[in-house]
């Protein structure tokens, strides 16, 4: 379960640098 927390945040943040980008 923690690795899932850490993958989906990197996830977002990605998805939210292509948007900001």
């Amino acid at each position: 379960m923690a690795m899932k927390n850490w993958r989906e945040g990197r996830d977002k943040k990605r998805e939210g640098r292509k948007i900001f980008r």
